[in-house]
């Protein structure tokens, strides 16, 4: 999601948080998590999903792609405005699409249109258990990544963390295959050796034992 969002020029949340913030001074782009209770919110929150799917999604991107993200990327945009304001609310356009099978227009408009809604439905608060599972969740996969991320950055590489990442799982299940297979073949020319197992001499059902 994360390639695709800076890959597309195009992208609403993105071209639109570009263009607001391309002309704001530094302190208000330090301050730009407090958009989060501003009348902007209504543009980028989690639609009918309210606050709580708001914050539930935020937590589990922020863990999961803080590593990914380059900052000259992202420019004029802060990693946390990028987060809150383009990330999210494509993340919420993609399950809306998916659960009430709407095309983007549709869902993009769905998420503006039912902010009020999700936020009455949906309120956030500090003994809010669902929320605090998924800081949990996001927590734990974030330590996860942590020697991985230490790995791409010694790595020296031009490919940025989830390309890199995934070229690494890759070759780990080409490895895990290749494994396989020589052990198969242990196991094959052992059986080949004792005439048992693999195509060795087989059990005759048919004979009547009694």
């Amino acid at each position: 999601m994360l390639t695709k969002v800076l890959m597309d020029t195009k992208n609403t949340f993105f071209a639109d948080a570009k263009q607001f913030y391309g002309r704001t001074s530094a302190a208000r782009m330090q301050g730009a998590s407090t958009q989060y209770s501003s009348a902007r919110f209504a543009q980028f929150g989690a639609g009918y999903y309210g606050e709580r799917g708001y914050q539930i999604i935020f937590t589990a991107l922020q863990h999961r792609f803080s590593f990914s993200i380059d900052k000259a990327h992202i420019h004029p945009l802060s990693q946390d405005t990028f987060l809150r304001e383009v990330l999210v609310p494509e993340a919420a356009v993609l399950i809306i699409q998916e659960d009430l099978r709407l095309s983007r227009f549709q869902a993009i408009e769905t998420l503006r249109a039912s902010h009020t809604f999700g936020n009455m439905l949906h309120p956030i608060d500090d003994t809010c258990s669902i929320v605090h599972a998924a800081t949990r969740r996001g927590m734990y996969i974030f330590r996860c990544l942590q020697p991985l991320f230490r790995f791409w950055q010694a790595s020296k590489t031009l490919l940025d963390f989830e390309t890199w990442a995934k070229e690494q799982n890759d070759k780990e299940e080409e490895h895990r295959v290749k494994q396989e297979e020589m052990d198969f073949d242990v196991v094959y020319n052992k059986s080949q050796e004792s005439g048992t197992g693999i195509e060795g001499n087989p059990i005759d059902l048919t004979l009547d034992l009694s």
